[in-house]
């Protein structure tokens, strides 16, 4: 199971794989977890999940070429996550894989409806001054527009924090 996220609903929400990839949800005022289905998308290879202000925003680390990771962003009527469309997030080097981007915006959390503006996320198989933390114009994607490069080869985690 990757990490899971939150929706405007109180649901719990996230992708795992084990013989193929599954969507599963601890819906509000539940106590046993409930399996999803997609309509009108596929993840290849899932990430983390997490509320963007407008839609469930889920990860894939394998759209477009090989390693770029994309975020499907989606909704849930029921049990049924519906894709609303797809954010590819380009990549400095053959093999830039962000297995947890964090969609960035002043007033993005469940409470309200406000769309973020920025996505961060890690690097982890670029080597030398391509690996670190790079960003992303959100729901736009594309490459990113700016890095913060390092030399270390295990950044598999990003702590973001704004201010008021």
């Amino acid at each position: 199971m990757w990490p899971m996220g939150y929706d405007d609903k109180g649901n719990l929400i996230g992708v795992g794989e084990h013989n193929g990839v599954a969507f599963c949800a601890l819906l509000a005022g539940k106590t046993s977890e409930t399996t999803l289905t997609a309509s009108g998308f596929s993840i290849i290879t899932p990430g983390g999940t997490m509320w963007d202000g407008k839609y469930i925003a889920i990860a894939d680390q394998s759209v477009g070429s090989s390693h770029e990771t994309g975020v499907v962003e989606a909704s849930l009527k029921g049990t049924t996550l519906t894709s609303h469309g797809e954010v590819t997030l380009g990549s400095k080097c053959d093999g830039e894989d962000d297995v947890g981007p964090f969609i960035l915006g002043k007033k993005n959390t469940p409470v309200n409806n406000r769309q973020g503006k920025l996505v961060v996320g890690t690097s982890p198989l670029c080597s030398g001054s391509a690996n670190g933390i790079s960003y992303w114009k959100y729901p736009a994607g594309g490459d990113p527009y700016a890095s913060f490069g390092s030399t270390d080869t295990q950044h598999n985690v990003v702590a973001v924090s704004i201010g008021e």
